[in-house]
């Protein structure tokens, strides 16, 4: 079996009976999706030859989603949220760096558009490390900064509802405890950035039901 179809099966296992995630269906999901690479699902350098931002969708379900992120040498994914969602997320070729940010506790009373943050991640990450882990209240908004041309997986569970929401940080921070102000934008990008699609090209794989998937694990 392939990788990615194992990522498949897990997911509608993990995620499509009760719906309820624990930290022990994410971690057997990171385990699936670490050892996914960019020979299976065909992820090639020479794709950002033309463009600087592209985007595969693998997996659109119910429940969950996959997908792949090319961004070029020096380009990034602004700074966004993925509201009440788990990412995992997974370097094929590359280095990104990562910076996320975290609500700090006591501005739950703030208005909503500008909020201070705690940054909470700043590392870079390539193919050879394990996913990376963004939860609901942790390290959900994040921007990603490609230090060499770079390609990465996405999954997210839930999917998508609605739009993901960009932010801006504006010049009152305290550097010293990594406290910044971010600025909701809603849900359009900046101006500079924009994706083109890329169709799926790498290692086939189906879509099972959820009793499916278990009859098939059961006699592995």
């Amino acid at each position: 079996m392939t990788v990615i179809q194992d990522a498949v099966n897990t997911a509608f296992k993990l995620f499509g009976s009760d719906r309820i995630l624990s930290q022990e269906k994410l971690a057997i999901m990171i385990d699936v999706v670490n050892k996914l690479t960019k020979e299976e699902l065909d992820c090639k350098e020479e794709h950002l030859q033309r463009y600087s931002h592209i985007f595969t969708k693998v997996v659109e379900d119910d429940l969950f989603h996959f997908s792949i992120f090319y961004v070029q040498k020096g380009k990034r994914l602004p700074l966004h949220d993925h509201p009440g969602m788990h990412g995992i997320m997974k370097v094929l070729f590359g280095e990104i760096i990562v910076k996320s940010y975290t609500l700090e506790e006591q501005s739950c009373t703030r208005s909503d558009d500008k909020r201070p943050y705690k940054k909470t991640m700043d590392n870079t990450y390539d193919s050879s490390d394990q996913p990376i882990s963004l939860t609901p209240n942790s390290n959900n908004i994040h921007e990603v900064v490609a230090k060499t041309d770079v390609a990465f997986f996405d999954c997210l569970i839930p999917p998508y509802k609605d739009n993901c929401n960009f932010y801006r940080m504006t010049k009152g921070h305290d550097s010293e405890n990594e406290i910044v102000e971010l600025i909701c934008m809603g849900s359009e990008p900046e101006s500079s950035y924009y994706t083109v699609a890329r169709t799926y090209s790498g290692a086939p794989f189906t879509l099972k039901p959820f009793v499916q998937v278990e009859l098939v694990n059961a006699y592995k």
